[in-house]
């Protein structure tokens, strides 16, 4: 991948950085993109555990300060019912320094990441600490490294390139980004069957076992998803 990866780190804005909070188990994945991410993104800080508490984490602890104080922002990259559209709340806030917080496990762990440490990532009498979620994809090239539940869904370091292309106003960062990633998938379609039969054949969630088997996927997928998002 070093061909695809940026001769030097991408730096984003001064005052601005993504945080990764990281399910133990997902060190252990070899498809998992965080290390891919930090290797292409310079302001980026992976976190390693299933709780986090203030006090616990020195940037953390600097981005929630920043917020409570009023000059910064912080948003929490996590979908789902109460969460605001990311691309509509930068257009509502004048521009400042942020934090993107992204969780970075399978699908099932990085709910019950969000649930056990809600408190803290959204803290009461914080405004500009908020959950969002991106818009649904339109178009592009989409990599799914393992199966996904649903349409839509991605990897964290898409998840984040994707919500980087919209706090950011460089538009060439998101390919930049994603440009290792697109190296390791299309080198991994050489090697999985089932990698390739999805790109071939379109099938980037998981489906019923029906609707697999009618679009000539055989039997099941890869399991669970790569993470987050």
């Amino acid at each position: 991948l070093c061909d695809a990866l940026p001769d030097e780190p991408i730096r984003l804005e001064r005052g601005c950085g993504v945080i990764v909070l990281q399910h133990p188990n997902e060190r252990k994945r070899k498809l998992a993109t965080v290390p891919v991410l930090t290797k292409a993104l310079g302001s980026c800080d992976v976190l390693v555990g299933r709780k986090f508490r203030a006090g616990q984490e020195p940037v953390l602890d600097e981005a929630y300060r920043s917020a409570r104080e009023g000059g910064a922002d912080v948003f929490v990259l996590y979908p789902g019912p109460g969460a605001r559209d990311l691309a509509r709340e930068v257009a509502a806030v004048p521009r400042r320094p942020w934090t993107l917080v992204a969780i970075d496990g399978t699908w099932q762990q990085a709910k019950e990441m969000f649930k056990t440490n809600e408190g803290v990532l959204l803290p009461a009498g914080v405004p500009s600490a908020r959950r969002v979620s991106l818009r649904p994809p339109e178009g592009g090239i989409r990599m799914p490294l393992r199966t996904e539940p649903e349409r839509g869904c991605m990897t964290t370091m898409e998840a984040v390139a994707s919500a980087l292309g919209v706090l950011s106003d460089a538009p060439d960062l998101e390919p930049r980004i994603l440009a290792p990633l697109a190296k390791l998938y299309g080198v991994q379609k050489g090697f999985s069957p089932s990698l390739k039969a999805r790109a071939e054949r379109g099938i980037d969630y998981k489906g019923s076992r029906r609707q697999r088997l009618v679009a000539g996927g055989g039997g099941g997928g890869d399991g669970g998803g790569d993470d987050d998002e």
